[in-house]
């Protein structure tokens, strides 16, 4: 279902363009919720393939364990995962992503999750 959503709304919308049904939306307005809907679709997009990976990895790793944990563990790491590609892409829209920004980014990811998986146990 992401991965259908992202393609309609990478070639069905361009933000850099006025939306065919925008109606009487100012050419701001629609830009920018193109790029949101861009944004969001692709977190979707990329939490659903790294929630995928991720419980299955969990799983083969440990074949004795709460379901529930695993299913829990890995949602929450693609959903960061996701926050870190549209962060990334975020920055690379704005001409700002370089290798010590994306490190930055990435390393502030890894805290947060170690954070948590330190809070939930």
């Amino acid at each position: 279902m992401g991965g259908g959503l992202l393609l309609t709304i990478i070639f069905l919308l361009n933000p850099y363009k006025d939306l065919p049904l925008a109606g009487d939306l100012s050419k701001e307005v629609s830009n920018i919720f193109s790029l949101l809907l861009f944004y969001g679709s692709t977190l979707v997009f990329i939490s659903g393939v790294f929630s995928t990976l991720f419980f299955w990895r969990s799983k083969k790793k440990n074949r004795t364990g709460d379901l529930y944990l695993h299913a829990v563990t890995s949602f929450r790491r693609s959903i960061l995962m996701g926050v870190l590609v549209c962060l990334l892409l975020l920055l690379q829209s704005w001409r700002m992503l370089v290798w010590w920004d994306a490190l930055l980014v990435a390393v502030a990811v890894i805290l947060l999750e170690a954070y948590l998986a330190v809070r939930n146990g």
